[in-house]
């Protein structure tokens, strides 16, 4: 049986990997992991909290001054629900993401370096609901729209969730949400499972009614060695008319390149004049794929993305600035693109989603921007002017994984006459992803590119 699951957990908490255009390694030996029921003394929690404070108060651009006040309150209210039993490691991993999601920051989180078992539930989001992507051994049924896991509604367990999940906008809160409700921790944490019970009782809608099924556990090793996965890149032609061109991570090498140069090759020997690139599964990576892309269109001047970095000790020692301390501002400039051979001198949809996110987002937002193409679907997952560039670190006592951002970057089209702050990048052309969509194998995204005149 293919497994998703694993996929998306390591897509949404390790996307630090791939998210922003510098990634910030310790290449220092980092604490070992700790099982996730393993406690920790009411000393230990408190003094991993303070790490983590200080490195928002040392990174953060928004911390320059000092830590935000509703930030202060939250670690307080927090730290004094640590009882001197200690904590349990997954409960300290809930109350570390309920301090970070203060800043609004989708790019700063803690994430758990812990294995699990994971709930065997293969879904995705559509726009009305949370669908399944195959049939299972237990009975669930590709299709069936999944309505409540164990006592509670998905509406309510989201609700759970919201505050333990770092983002811009409540629709990267749904993106996020998947990564939950898959954790044992999390569902014991929350009494949807109790202690030793080893199936989980799913609530499904289906056309001819509702119905119950019972979800087992499986081994996050077994699951990431059944998952599949395609190629990061790659291109298509849909109904022989609109080419397509897939991104799933902003990869800028060779692969990428020499794949992008076949597509539009490709697109030029069929004389296609019309096409997409996909990034609906991309949540970030390396920003100059973008003017790789635009390359093959004729030569344009667009305006870029403006930004501020603040340095620090880790920005210096990692190797991403020559500087320990103060910062730099830079407006949004303008650049020229474009002009390489085969050139494309027609249409282009963007295709987005709400798991659209980090260089991505900026892809999305350069095209709208420039009015290069039209985007179509549903909002991105995070606001055009937010902060990025992300250093990963470790707390010592816990061995929870956590990113910081270091730099907040401004659209193209911040301080121009009328511009307003956005928290997603909106699509030119709404068209929502449904479950009958998933169901018949049919994509009314590219439908719109393939017929809007």
């Amino acid at each position: 049986m293919r497994k998703k699951i694993v996929c998306l957990i390591l897509l949404i908490f390790i996307f630090a990997c791939k998210t922003g255009t510098e990634v910030g390694i310790d290449n220092s030996p980092a604490p070992e992991a700790k099982a996730y029921t393993a406690r920790l003394t009411q000393q230990e929690a408190l003094d991993d909290i303070d790490y983590i404070l200080q490195i928002v108060r040392e990174v953060h651009p928004v911390a320059e001054e000092g830590l935000p006040e509703v930030m202060v309150v939250e670690s307080n209210r927090i730290k004094a629900l640590i009882l001197e039993e200690g904590v349990e490691i997954y409960r300290f991993h809930f109350y570390v993401n309920a301090i970070l999601a203060t800043l609004n920051d989708g790019h700063t989180f803690a994430f758990p370096r812990y294995k699990e078992d994971l709930l065997n539930l293969p879904c995705v989001w559509t726009f009305n609901g949370l669908v399944a992507t195959e049939d299972t051994d237990y009975g669930l049924r590709r299709g069936d729209i999944i309505r409540s896991i164990g006592p509670r509604s998905v509406e309510r367990i989201i609700s759970f969730i919201t505050p333990y999940i770092s983002s811009e906008n409540k629709y990267w809160v749904r993106v996020r949400s998947l990564s939950y409700f898959y954790r044992k921790s999390f569902l014991l944490g929350h009494d949807l499972v109790k202690d030793g019970e080893e199936l989980v009782q799913i609530g499904v809608e289906r056309p001819k009614g509702v119905s119950t099924v019972f979800a087992n556990f499986i081994t996050e090793e077994n699951s990431t060695m059944e998952a599949e996965q395609r190629p990061f890149c790659g291109y298509s032609v849909y109904k022989d008319e609109l080419g397509v061109f897939y991104l799933d991570s902003c990869n800028n090498n060779d692969l990428y390149k020499e794949t992008l140069k076949e597509f539009f090759s490709m697109v030029k020997e069929k004389n296609i004049k019309r096409i997409a690139l996909d990034l609906r599964e991309n949540t970030g990576g390396n920003s100059q794929v973008i003017d790789e892309f635009l390359n093959y269109f004729p030569e344009k001047r667009i305006k870029t993305f403006g930004g501020y970095r603040r340095f620090s000790v880790h920005t210096k020692n990692r190797g991403l600035s020559p500087r320990s301390s103060g910062n730099s501002y830079f407006p949004a400039t303008t650049k020229v693109v474009g002009g390489a051979q085969p050139l494309f001198d027609g249409k282009l949809f963007c295709l987005i989603s709400n798991t659209t996110f980090s260089s991505a987002n900026w892809f999305a937002e350069i095209i709208q921007a420039n009015k290069i193409g039209l985007l179509v679907g549903e909002p991105t997952g995070n606001a055009p002017d937010s902060y990025g560039n992300i250093m990963s670190f470790v707390a010592p006592a816990s061995g929870l994984g956590f990113t910081v951002s270091w730099c907040r970057w401004e659209s193209p089209r911040f301080g121009t006459p009328g511009y307003e702050p956005r928290d997603a990048v909106y699509p030119d052309l709404e068209v929502r992803y449904l479950s009958r969509d998933y169901l018949e194998g049919s994509d009314p995204l590219l439908e719109k590119a393939l017929l809007y005149n």
